[in-house]
């Protein structure tokens, strides 16, 4: 899937694998590491945190790929520049993938990261109403590609991906101004959850 009309090339929507955890992990943390809702799962005031944050999303993303869920990319040539992370409801990692993610997890973050990332997975299912989505972990831009419609295209690849499925997209954000942008894509507020000091926006797309 090619988008056209971006700076200063066209952007194709693809898979990513294996080999773009690197610059895919260094995307997500360029975008989250000042979200409440990943700076929550750390020690607070860590001079490490950033490193921690990016062994994280490694380690998760690796997980992930491992156990065929489907991340996209958006690549300007072989530069990604936008990144798309789903799950299915059901995923359940084997147990040799997640033995490698709490490993490395609790090596390079902690206990209290394991616990906390755990806890909210379990938090949020209770918002699926019965249904078993595809979810939108992370979707972000790099900071000199935004405002091009990278999100929107990462989104309709989403999209796609679950008519296929046919099942609805759920996701979650912890910013009130990013409602409006996921509403103009057919996102409806399911409702809203204070967990460990950071509020939750949940949104669905049927």
């Amino acid at each position: 899937m090619v988008f056209a009309g971006t700076r200063p090339r066209d952007v194709e929507i693809r898979k990513v694998d294996a080999g773009d955890v690197g610059p895919a992990s260094a995307l997500l943390v360029d975008n989250f590491v000042e979200d409440r809702g990943v700076t929550v799962l750390f020690q607070e005031h860590d001079p490490k945190y950033k490193g921690r944050v990016k062994e994280w999303f490694q380690a998760t993303l690796r997980m992930m790929l491992a156990n065929g869920q489907e991340a996209y990319g958006a690549f300007c040539g072989d530069e990604l520049v936008g990144i798309a992370l789903t799950t299915r409801a059901h995923y359940k990692p084997k147990l040799g993938s997640m033995l490698r993610w709490l490993i490395q997890v609790l090596i390079s973050c902690g206990w209290r990261t394991v616990m906390k990332t755990a806890r909210h997975d379990q938090h949020r299912a209770e918002s699926f109403g019965g249904a078993a989505p595809l979810i939108v972990e992370f979707i972000a831009a790099s900071a000199h590609h935004r405002r091009k419609g990278i999100g929107k295209a990462l989104l309709a690849k989403v999209q796609e991906r679950a008519q296929q499925l046919m099942i609805p997209v759920w996701l979650e954000t912890t910013k009130a101004e990013n409602l409006e942008i996921f509403q103009r894509s057919g996102y409806r507020l399911l409702g809203e959850r204070g967990e460990l000091a950071v509020m939750y926006y949940r949104m669905m797309k049927e």
